[in-house]
């Protein structure tokens, strides 16, 4: 599994740095996202990573770095979640420790959801939501996104947010 986030890492670096890395180079083949085999979650947390940032450039705010150790703390709670088939912050104070203890943040916050069936929609629910749209706006520097589906295709989503 982490293999997986770190392939899922290295495309949003990708990505993002794109245009530095790859902007004068003619000789290369252009990056193919679906060259790298992702899961459907793992593509979720992504466009989810990608809409949150362009929120914030939209908002002139600086985009938030991810982080896949994080994700995976992020992604236990949304099995958690799944579990229990319902979307809470249940023992978000101790998500809180683990990311203070990994990443020393000094602030951390959470978004979670569930049922939306594409990143655009729980974007869109977020942005629409006082608490979830004051997290995708405040001074975080960095970003952890779990995405799980269900049997049933429901999706449970965890965002934890962190500055250093």
């Amino acid at each position: 599994m982490t293999n997986l986030f770190t392939r899922l890492a290295l495309l949003c670096l990708l990505l993002t740095t794109a245009p530095i890395f790859f902007s004068c180079s003619t000789d290369d083949a252009p990056f193919e996202e679906e060259s790298i085999n992702f899961t459907e979650d793992q593509r979720l947390a992504l466009e989810v990573h990608q809409r949150v940032n362009a929120f914030r450039v939209e908002n002139d705010l600086s985009q938030l770095t991810f982080d896949l150790e994080v994700s995976e703390i992020a992604k236990e709670h949304s099995v958690q979640m799944l579990s229990e088939r319902s979307a809470t912050h249940k023992s978000f104070d101790a998500r809180h420790l683990k990311v203070e203890d990994m990443t020393d943040a000094q602030v951390t916050g959470e978004n979670v959801a569930k049922g939306y069936k594409t990143a655009d929609g729980v974007i869109h629910a977020w942005i629409n939501s006082k608490e979830h749209h004051d997290n995708m706006i405040n001074d975080y520097t960095h970003t952890g996104i779990g995405v799980v589906k269900g049997d049933d295709g429901e999706a449970y989503y965890t965002q934890i947010f962190y500055k250093k």
